[in-house]
């Protein structure tokens, strides 16, 4: 008995054609060939006009300079780069505004603050890069980021130094005035009392009551110090202990019958004026110097930006990149080209075939291009 064929009438039971894939690829190779022109003097067009073009953008120059900050918080140098105070100084500094050709201050800033790259790298260091049409101004403005960041990171970062410091200053306008008032209270009466004529005994007494006011002057200003340094737990402790100590000791002085019953009004003014005008000599004194030792010390202790690599004149521009324009327009042309060879030989088959004319007249209607 013999097999009954196989029915090939009902597309189940077809087998699929080997050559078709060949086919396919060889009708793409067909529609590329006759559009062959247009695919490939599309690009060449298009990368001749774009280069071209692109001759007269404006040249943009890169300079680039590394930073390596010294703190905790990498974040603050990237806060005061970007900072409205470093965008004026640049402004001020390079005579921003007559360079960019604008008006104002803000629009100088503006322009400065677009054209720079701030980067924190994971290292901890910062990349920074300045756009500009000068490559001299460019390298400039680049190297001039770090002085200027460091003299911002000693007006808005204090230390405990700068805090210290800028605590015993507010006190030097007072030290100067007393002291003044001293010597001008010293002068009155010295003229009354001289210390020459006095007694062995009240000499003592002045040279007593003079040397317990200049320890207390140099006790209260390093009650000020110390108070600085550790303010959120200091509190009268020995060293408060020992101020009251030497202001009970100047009294006992003061009040030695001695010196009340055996010195006249006017000698005893003249001890304590004797005694004031050291205090506030003392005073001044020790207030400068614990100035100048706060300055040391902030100095020491104030973040520091150290230059890695210096910003170099750049040779070549950074903008526009010619090459790479001209390669991605191009190839957007190529494709556009191989698109639209596709588009249209599409179209020519479909208006040969009378089942996709319909479909044709459908799409035309749905479109409303009839």
């Amino acid at each position: 008995m013999h097999d009954a064929p196989l029915s090939t009438g009902n597309p189940q039971f077809q087998r699929p054609d080997p050559y078709d894939d060949e086919i396919s690829l060889l009708d793409l190779a067909i529609t590329l060939a006759k559009h062959k022109k247009l695919i490939l003097g599309l690009p060449i067009a298009v990368a001749v006009i774009v280069a071209a073009v692109t001759l007269f953008m404006p040249v943009t120059y890169t300079a680039t300079t590394t930073l390596l900050p010294r703190g905790e918080d990498k974040n603050i140098f990237v806060s005061l780069i970007e900072s409205q105070p470093m965008g004026d100084s640049l402004v001020a500094r390079f005579d921003l505004q007559k360079a960019y050709g604008v008006t104002s201050l803000r629009d100088a800033r503006a322009v400065i603050t677009e054209a720079t790259s701030v980067k924190l790298e994971k290292d901890g260091s910062i990349t920074l890069d300045v756009d500009d049409s000068n490559p001299e101004r460019a390298a400039a403005l680049a190297n001039a980021y770090p002085g200027m960041l460091q003299k911002l990171t000693s007006q808005f970062i204090l230390t405990p130094a700068a805090e210290r410091r800028m605590l015993l200053e507010k006190q030097l306008p007072d030290a100067e005035r007393t002291l003044e008032e001293a010597g001008s209270a010293m002068q009155e009466v010295q003229a009354g009392a001289k210390s020459g004529s006095m007694g062995g005994n009240v000499a003592s007494l002045v040279k007593a009551a003079s040397e317990l006011k200049a320890r207390i002057a140099m006790k209260e200003v390093e009650l000020v110090v110390i108070g600085n340094i550790d303010a959120g737990t200091f509190q009268d402790g020995l060293p408060r202990q020992q101020l009251n100590a030497l202001w009970e000791e100047l009294a006992a002085v003061e009040n030695n019958p001695a010196f009340i019953s055996r010195v006249s009004s006017k000698e005893q003014a003249y001890i304590r004026a004797v005694g004031a005008l050291k205090y506030a000599e003392t005073r001044l004194d020790a207030l400068r110097r614990q100035i100048e030792l706060a300055k040391v010390a902030e100095q020491r202790e104030a973040p520091r930006v150290q230059v890695l690599n210096r910003a170099d004149v750049p040779l070549d521009p950074s903008k526009p990149q010619r090459s790479k324009i001209v390669l991605i327009a191009a190839l957007a042309a190529g494709f556009l080209a191989v698109l639209w060879a596709f588009v249209v030989e599409a179209l020519k088959n479909a208006a040969a075939d009378s089942e996709q004319q319909s479909k044709l007249r459908q799409l035309r209607e749905s479109l409303g291009w009839q």
